[in-house]
């Protein structure tokens, strides 16, 4: 599919390193809005780019990428909030916008349910 990129080799390392590093310390993913638009905008970088370089750096698509964020940030939430917040809660303030896609996306890329997952660290 990109086999005629205009984007070089340390173009796409520099993308890639810039899309990271946002994620880990701007958090966009927490945002339920937070789409490719946006994220190309934020970084100034062009859609066409950053999904290059997602489907080929980093090989995932715009979805996977966002949502392995935000299980990751669930499941730090998960040992730590649970005990003040729902798991319905800690998914929405992870970024989903609704508990069927957090329960469906916490199974399919973590093996287990939210409450599995705690009691599974619990002991």
């Amino acid at each position: 599919k990109y086999k005629n990129s205009l984007l070089s080799t340390e173009r796409k390392t520099v993308i890639k390193n810039e899309l990271i590093q946002y994620f880990d310390t701007e958090k966009p993913y927490l945002n339920p809005d937070l789409n490719m638009h946006k994220l190309s905008v934020d970084l100034n970088i062009p859609k066409y780019q950053l999904t290059e370089v997602l489907n080929t750096e980093i090989e995932m698509n715009f979805f996977q990428f966002v949502n392995t964020y935000r299980i990751e940030s669930a499941k730090k939430a998960l040992l730590t909030k649970s005990k003040y917040f729902s798991i319905e809660a800690i998914g929405y303030d992870c970024g989903f916008n609704s508990k069927s896609s957090f329960y469906t996306t916490f199974k399919k890329l973590a093996g287990q349910t939210p409450l599995q997952y705690m009691n599974s660290m619990e002991s």
